[in-house]
């Protein structure tokens, strides 16, 4: 046991010096409890193996990074020359708990933007698939998304990527000294008129897999989510990923290769190339190509939230985390697409139904509107009166409760009245109520020509004007 973990130390210094830190990987795999077995959680280095281990030290040019390697070194090997086995796992765990903690990007994500308003909404605001019951369920594209990923300058390997046109997310993380992190989330805005509770529901169907090479290295991934407040909302739960490590990176580089028209040269650059992803039907074949083999999961990040009236963001996304210390790697990776979003709690009102007359005279006529919401949320209209005047939104009105407005037409024609429903929550009727009056002329018109039929049964057709002239 003593010369596998010490071939997995000094190994992994002959590869950090010899090739790209991104490269690293121990084969031997060794746990905690097969040193608890020799009786020992100590193992004794020979002269020339810690002279090898201070030579390392030497090498590192970048004086953070030594010192950091030098602080490990400090814990994991004695005094007196022995390597401390139960402090390395005790140590690469601390480094787990503490870079899974970290939440990046957070002082570069902002709400919204008021410029961007146009209408009732800004160009980032998200119009809805479809509401059912209470509830409205949103699809991508979405309002926005964010990926970061920290670690390690220099020697832990980290990368993420996202795009809101076709609702993919990726994070991949690999630890050698100390750890990595990286995350993608997805972000929708939407409007609550007044204070209520309302329940998430986001879809994401879902790849990946975690592994960890040699000793005292550690490794997941997980489902996060947020709201509004980015950093004092921001939560996070585990997700067990069951898939063979080698496989599951051969098909995500596989899959991006078919989105994205090349073949990615590692999983890390795979991954970075999920933000080029924007067809989101064919993102959404690939992943159900995956389900149908297995290789994906359907995860559901569900919370309940009171909001205050305003606009406000969630995000939903995917998280990869790893780490190690010098005895061995961690290495998750988590690839997905946000599939759908559902909020219940707001939902578009019913399509108004119109009353009033279908026919008459120049002049002013009152027509009457109605419309229910889902969830009783107070009502207002928008008016096409067909004759080119357009009605902005009016006051707001009770759900069920009829309102009346009053239109002149001054002309003839056929008029058809389009109305259009919102609620406080700025949710718009998906389909317009409409209403037809035909307008007659209230004039008398003179005929301009008559036809006179003859004594022989033919006819002509003279001038009325003239021929009244004639009579008179």
């Amino acid at each position: 046991m003593r010369k596998e973990i010490i071939f997995a130390v000094l190994g992994l210094i002959i590869i950090i010096n010899s090739t790209s830190l991104g490269a690293i990987c121990v084969s031997e795999k060794f746990d905690l409890s097969q040193v608890e077995n020799d009786n020992s959680k100590f193992i004794s280095l020979k002269e020339d193996e810690i002279e090898k281990l201070n030579e390392f030290l030497v090498s590192i040019k970048d004086l953070e990074i030594r010192r950091n390697v030098k602080e490990i070194f400090d814990v994991i090997v004695t005094d007196d020359g022995k390597f401390d086995a139960e402090a390395a796992e005790k140590l690469a765990l601390e480094y787990y708990h503490l870079v899974s903690k970290k939440v990046g990007m957070s002082n570069n994500i902002t709400l919204f933007q008021q410029d961007n308003y146009f209408g009732s909404f800004g160009k980032n605001f998200h119009t809805p698939t479809i509401s059912m019951g209470t509830s409205t369920v949103f699809t991508a594209p979405y309002s926005g998304c964010f990926s970061w990923g920290d670690g390690t300058p220099g020697v832990d390997e980290y990368a993420s990527g996202c795009n809101k046109d076709s609702g993919s997310i990726g994070a991949y993380a690999n630890a050698f000294i100390g750890g990595a992190t990286a995350e993608a989330m997805q972000q929708m805005y939407f409007y609550i008129g007044r204070t209520k509770a309302i329940k998430v529901d986001a879809e994401i169907v879902r790849t990946g897999g975690k592994a960890t090479f040699g000793f005292a290295a550690f490794a997941g991934t997980e489902k996060t989510w947020s709201w509004d407040d980015f950093q004092n909302n921001y939560h996070r739960a585990d997700v067990d990923p069951w898939w063979n490590w080698d496989d599951i990176v051969t098909k995500i580089i596989g899959l991006v290769t078919v989105l994205v028209g090349f073949a990615p040269t590692t999983l890390s650059q795979a991954i970075t190339l999920i933000g080029q992803i924007v067809n989101y039907e064919a993102f959404t074949v690939q992943m159900d190509d995956m389900l149908d083999n297995d290789d994906a999961e359907i995860l559901h990040i569900q919370f309940n939230i009171s909001l205050n009236p305003g606009l406000h963001s969630i995000w939903v996304g995917l998280r990869a985390t790893a780490s190690a210390c010098l005895t061995g790697t961690g290495s998750a990776v988590t690839m997905g697409q946000v599939t759908q979003i559902t909020i219940d709690g707001i939902a578009a009102p019913n399509k108004p139904d119109v009353d009033g007359p279908s026919s008459g005279k120049k002049g002013a006529y009152s027509f009457s509107f109605v419309s229910n919401d889902p969830n009783n949320d107070k009502i207002q209209y928008k008016i096409n009166w067909g004759d080119g005047e357009i009605t902005d939104y009016s006051d707001f009105y009770d759900s069920g409760e009829i309102s009346y407005k009053t239109h002149n037409y001054d002309k003839a024609g056929t008029f058809t009245i389009n109305i259009k429903a919102r609620d406080i929550d700025k949710m718009e009727s998906h389909d317009w109520g409409t209403h037809t009056i035909k307008i007659n002329n209230d004039r008398f018109c003179l005929p301009t020509y008559i036809k006179i039929t003859m004594i022989d049964g033919s006819y002509r057709n003279i001038n009325f004007i003239r021929f009244l002239n004639s009579i008179l």
